[in-house]
This record gives structure tokens, sequence and C-alpha cells, in this order.
């Protein structure tokens, strides 16, 4: 027995009220006064650029040059380096891999909304009201005061950990440093260093929005969450992996860090500014990991369970309708077995009610995110706990 096949009080105003608006009109454009995009996502109507070719090209556009710079320093000009270029495995971590999947997933986020926005109206499981329009409007317009203030905020942030990379390297035979100062490659690494920590508070300050976004769109919705859906989450997976997208790079992010730790560890010491970075690095992946997946799905839960309540209650007061007309009709004996059958499909469908998930993510979506969010902080606490025991045998 279908849902359909039970009246549900009020369903007829609510579906005429909740209309799903056409796939056109729900689109929106989180773009707007972003430069990055501008110049690298062409069109947010057109297909989204090619995330490996991304990934590629961005990586070698800032790692070759500074190879080049490294290799090729006129004779004199350096030192004998404590860290040198070749053994900084975290700079070309940060250089090849987290630089270039932060800016891939920067580039094409607008698109992975959109995407999933589409995915769930189209099969009418956010039935969106005719107001929903004209919220996105407004939206526009506030992401173009967002990406505007957010880059001021990327361009401040950048500038002050620039800063401080600068002073906490000075002086401790890192590979950036000749005899008089900083060496070309180290200007390029310190202008690498503020894009990349420009872009993560630009796309830190992009996700909170949307997410604040999609509390709104959520809001002046309705959720029809499909049981039995094949992704087994009533059919809003797709916006379940925005939050595990997002899970990813901080994963990347966490793993740049830990290697840092070593790395630096290893050759410098302790230097005391880059040792502040680290700690509040740290502090922040503990914090933000689970804010990052879950912010983007905390608005579809509240719409999910909202959902799943008002169908329980149309299925109760079905239920007690029928009870009332069989106990009015047990001192005549009349019970019908047509009443009987009606009363097993409301509970039947209330044990397929009770089944509904209330979260837009599946068990193994959340087994992906727990193995991600863990795997930085697996790495620390058994890289110290091998140092412990090295340092026995070799002490």
């Amino acid at each position: 027995m279908s849902i359909s096949a039970i009246p549900l009080a009020g369903s007829a105003a609510s579906a005429a009220s909740a209309a799903p608006l056409p796939t056109a009109s729900a689109s929106i454009d989180t773009t707007r006064g972003s430069l990055i995009h501008r110049l690298f996502a062409s069109d947010p109507a057109k297909p989204a650029p090619y995330g490996l070719r991304l990934f590629a090209y961005s990586g070698l556009a800032v790692f070759l040059p500074l190879l080049a710079l490294a290799a090729l320093a006129p004779a004199g000009s350096t030192a004998p380096h404590r860290l040198p270029f070749f053994a900084d495995l975290s700079s070309a971590f940060l250089f090849l891999v987290s630089l270039p999947y932060l800016f891939t997933l920067f580039v094409r986020d607008q698109h992975v909304l959109q995407r999933a926005l589409h995915q769930v109206i189209d099969a009418t499981v956010v039935q969106p009201s005719h107001n929903t329009a004209e919220l996105f409007r407004q939206w526009e317009q506030r992401f173009t005061r967002i990406n505007r203030g957010a880059q001021l905020g990327g361009v401040a942030v950048g500038g002050v950990i620039m800063a401080v990379n600068y002073g906490a390297y000075r002086g401790t035979g890192f590979w950036i440093n000749g005899p008089h100062g900083l060496l070309p490659a180290g200007y390029l690494f310190l202008l690498a260093v503020f894009v990349f920590y420009f872009l993560v508070t630009v796309y830190f300050v992009r996700s909170v929005s949307v997410s604040v976004m999609l509390r709104d769109i959520v809001a002046s919705s309705r959720i029809e969450v499909i049981p039995f859906h094949p992704d087994r989450c009533g059919g809003l997976l797709p916006v379940g992996r925005i939050g595990l997208r997002n899970q990813y790079l901080l994963t990347v992010l966490g793993l740049n860090v830990l290697l840092l730790a070593v790395i630096t560890t290893s050759f410098l010491g302790r230097p005391p500014g880059l040792q502040l970075l680290i700690g509040a690095a740290v502090v922040a992946y503990v914090v933000l990991g689970p804010v990052v997946f879950v912010g983007p799905l905390l608005p579809f839960r509240d719409g999910m369970r909202r959902t799943k309540e008002e169908m329980m209650s149309a299925i109760a007061r079905r239920l007690r309708t029928e009870l009332a007309g069989v106990r009015a009709r047990l001192a005549e004996e009349s019970v019908t077995e047509t009443a009987a059958d009606s009363i097993n499909r409301l509970k039947d469908l209330g044990a397929m009610v009770e089944e509904l998930p209330v979260w837009p993510f599946d068990a193994a979506t959340m087994k992906k995110f727990v193995s991600a969010y863990l795997l930085p902080l697996a790495g620390a606490f058994g890289y110290a706990q091998l140092k412990d025991v090295l340092s026995i045998f070799f002490s």
C-alpha cells in the first residue's frame, strides 16, 4: 500500500502551495562578486570545468616555477640548508595536492550545488513553494556581498599567515632563505602560501553561507522523502554528498598539517611562530570536521524529520478513526474483514514510515566521513607512537 493511498488531512492544500518549480526557475548563482569563479569557472549555467584537468594544471602552475627557481639558483646565492627543497615533502604536498585540490573544489562548488538542487527538485523530494524563486534572487544578491567580503577577509588572513611564515622561517635553514635574505623561490613560496590561505578563507565563508541558504530553502519548501529510494536517503543523497565533499578537503588539509609538523620538527626543530600555526590548525581541524560535514545537511534533516512526524500523525489519526468504527461495531458483532485489513495496512504503513531516514546520507557515506575525519588524527597518533618506539632502540 502506498502512502498516497492514505488520504492525509490538508494534503491537497500542501501540494498546491508547494508545487515544484521548473528546474530553470530553481537555479541560483552563488558566484556573483567572486573573482576566482569569474576567471576560471566560466558560465555557471554551463557544464562544470573538468576536475582532473583543473587539479593538474593548478598544481603544475605553482610547483614547476618553484622547482625551477629552487634548482636554478645562481651559485653562491644559497647556503647549506637544514631543510633543502627536495627534502621538504610538506611543501611538495601543499603545492601538488592540497592547493590544487582546494582550487578544484572551489571552482566547481557552484556546479556541484546546482546539480544537487536540480536532482532533488526534479525528483520532487524537495518541493519549493512559489516564494522560493524570490528567495533565490535575494540570496544571489547576498552572495555578491558575501563573496566580496570573504575575499577581503581572505586577503587579510592570507597576508597575516604569509607574514607569520616569513618570520617563522627566517634564520632556520629553510630552503627559501639565502645568505642575504629571501631567494626568488622564497618570494614565490610566500605568494603561494598567501593564495592558499586566501582560498581557504573564501571557501569556508562560502560553505557556511551555503548552509544558511539551504536552511532558508528548506524552510520555504516541503520535503517529501521517498520510502525505499535506491539511495537509502529518501532521495536526498545528492545534498549529502556536499558535506562529504567538504570533509575530503578538510582531510587533505589535515594530512598536510601533519606532514608539516613532522618535517619541520625533524629538520628545523620547533620554530615558535610555526608551532603556533600548527596548533591552531589542529584545533580548527578537530572542531570544523563535523561542522563542514553536518552543516549543509542539518536543514534537510529538520525537513525530513518534520515530514516523517507529519506522516506518522496522519496515520495515527486515520488509525484512530478506523479503531473507533471497529469499537462501535463490536457490540453488533458486525466487524468486517475489510475493517481488519484496513487496520493491518495502516500498521504496516506506520512501520514503513518509522524506517524513513532523517539524515540525507546513508551508512556508507557516514563510514566514509568517519574514516576521512579520523585519518589525519590516526596518522598523528601513529607517528607519535612510532617515534617513541624508535627512540627506545636508537637512543
